[in-house]
């Protein structure tokens, strides 16, 4: 059976920072995050409460949006013009094949970013989404 891959909570939490908004996403909460670190060995440092981020009023939990890598990478092509690109590189025979990620921005034809040894497809998309939130995509704009 295929299943969705997934951002991590960390990336989950730039994307809404960065202003990823899609109101029909799930959403994360502490014990999904909790699950999913316990199920990826992901370590997520204790959160303070800030008010940028979302919280559930009821249970005064942390979420953040559970956005899939696809549709991270979407929105960082149709709303910012980084379209990430995944490849292989090397033989599997000879025990060498990888995975490598590139930014590349086609609005002034040039690519931002290129990083190769990922083990799996999954993490060449983390990496290149994380890097592109990270240092390539502005703060959303606040609204007066």
């Amino acid at each position: 059976m295929i299943t969705e891959d997934y951002v991590s909570f960390e990336t989950a939490k730039l994307l809404k920072e960065k202003g990823f908004d899609w109101p029909e996403s799930p959403f994360y909460s502490e014990q999904d995050r909790d699950e999913w670190r316990q199920n990826n060995s992901y370590t997520v440092p204790n959160e303070e409460y800030n008010p940028e981020l979302p919280f559930d009023s009821e249970t005064l939990t942390l979420v953040a949006p559970h956005v899939s890598l696809q549709m991270a990478m979407k929105w960082l092509r149709e709303k910012h013009h980084y379209n990430i690109e995944i490849d292989t590189i090397g033989l599997k025979y000879l025990n060498t094949l990888s995975w490598r990620s590139v930014i590349y921005n086609p609005e002034y034809d040039m690519e931002c970013y290129y990083e190769d040894g990922f083990k799996t497809y999954e993490e060449a998309c983390e990496a290149a989404i994380k890097y592109c939130l990270e240092n390539l995509v502005c703060e959303k704009e606040i609204e007066l």
